[in-house]
């Protein structure tokens, strides 16, 4: 994203960069306020590793500094987010998870640019996308490939905001395997509130 370019263009790609992680923190944070409920949808979120901000500071601040940004070279690597193992086989014997840790959201559109200037070795660990529908006090996440909502998981994201300053876990998870009911769930979580 910036070691082969002009600072110029460093620059505008940082820009872009940080006005992107910005602008889904505050549509995240106004949809979760949103008294509006009715017709939420799944939406495609990419997901990066919120430690970036401690290596790139530029991007932390919501003031963007551009000197620091002219004079920065990304390293890709620090993009990937995190996987951690957590292990549910007290509960059940094949309940042994990889979900996806201390991480923020990007929209898909725009992971798909950070792909086309990403080298090789990490778009495979980049070009995992989620659907998400955010409502309830929460974050809702299932797999973009459950295409006919045949997963039985839905994974629960209590948001943390940029300002914050840490990544954001997966908090819960509900496993339904009938269909019917695990779309009255969502719906019930939506509608109301995950605390109800």
């Amino acid at each position: 994203m910036g070691s082969e370019c002009s600072e110029e263009e460093r620059e505008f790609r940082y820009l872009t960069f940080h006005q992107a992680i910005y602008a889904i923190d505050k549509d995240i944070k106004k949809e979760l306020n949103s008294t509006n409920r009715a017709n939420k949808k799944f939406i495609l979120f990419g997901l990066v590793n919120q430690g970036i901000f401690k290596k790139y500071k530029f991007l932390s601040n919501e003031n963007f500094d551009k000197n620091e940004a002219r004079k920065t070279k990304f390293d890709y690597k620090y993009l990937i987010k995190k996987d951690e193992k957590k292990d549910f086989k007290y509960i059940h014997k094949n309940f042994e998870f990889y979900f996806p840790s201390n991480f923020i959201f990007v929209y898909k559109d725009f992971m798909s640019i950070i792909l086309d200037y990403v080298d090789n070795k990490y778009r495979k660990y980049l070009s995992s996308i989620y659907n998400v529908i955010v409502g309830g006090d929460c974050l809702m996440m299932k797999d973009e490939k459950d295409k006919n909502d045949e997963n039985p998981y839905r994974y629960i994201i209590l948001y943390s905001e940029l300002k914050e300053n840490k990544g954001n876990e997966i908090d819960f998870f509900f496993c339904f395997k009938d269909k019917k009911e695990r779309i009255s769930v969502d719906k019930y979580i939506m509608e109301n509130n995950l605390w109800l």
